[in-house]
C-alpha cells in the first residue's frame, strides 16, 4: 500500500511540476507578446533626446535640441576648417554631404563621406581634414531613446565656394 502512496504521490508531484512549466510558459509567452506590441508601437524614426554639446540645454523640446546640436556641430566643424588654407583654382560651388554617426557613448565619427573628384583633385587632403576635425570634436551626451542610449546618424551638408 505504501508503495502504491509513494508513486502516487510521485504522479502528483510530476503532474504539478509539468502544470507549473506550462503556466511558466504562458506568462513568458504573454510576456513576449506584451513587448511584441510594445515594440510595433515606438516610432523609431523620431528621438525622445537628441545628443547634446555643453552648449546646448537637455530642458529644451527634442526639436530645439536637434537644432541645437546641428548649429552647434556646423559651428565647430567650420572653425576647424577654417584653420586650414583650403583653395580652389578652379570656379567651383558644391556642397559635399558627410554622414555624422554619434554613438551610444556619445563619440562623433565620419560614418561616410559623399566623393568628389573635382574638389579631391584641387584639395586632395580634404577628406582627411574632415576626419581629423571630427575627431577633435568632444565627446556629447548620447542620443536617447525610451530613456536608453542609441546611436544616430546625421547629414552635414559642408559648402566649398571658389569665386
Amino acid at each position: 500500500m505504501k508503495r502504491w502512496a509513494v508513486y502516487g504521490l510521485s504522479f502528483l508531484m510530476l503532474g504539478t511540476a509539468m502544470s507549473a512549466c506550462s503556466l511558466f510558459s504562458s506568462k513568458e509567452k504573454r510576456t513576449q507578446k506584451l513587448v511584441a506590441k510594445e515594440m510595433e508601437q515606438i516610432d523609431w524614426n523620431t528621438l525622445d533626446h537628441y545628443p547634446l554639446f555643453d552648449e546646448c540645454d537637455e530642458l529644451m523640446t527634442a526639436d530645439m535640441q536637434r537644432k541645437c546640436f546641428e548649429e552647434t556641430l556646423i559651428k565647430k566643424l567650420s572653425d576647424g576648417l577654417a584653420t586650414y588654407q583650403l583653395e580652389l583654382q578652379d570656379q567651383v560651388s558644391t556642397f559635399i554631404y558627410i554622414d555624422i554617426l554619434v554613438d551610444m557613448e556619445g563619440k562623433i565619427r565620419v560614418a561616410d563621406m559623399e566623393r568628389n573628384q573635382e574638389i579631391l583633385a584641387q584639395l586632395p587632403d580634404f577628406n582627411r581634414m574632415i576626419q581629423r576635425e571630427v575627431n577633435e570634436l568632444p565627446q556629447v551626451e548620447p542620443a536617447l531613446k525610451r530613456g536608453v542610449p542609441v546611436n544616430v546618424k546625421f547629414r552635414i551638408p559642408i559648402e566649398l565656394n571658389a569665386d
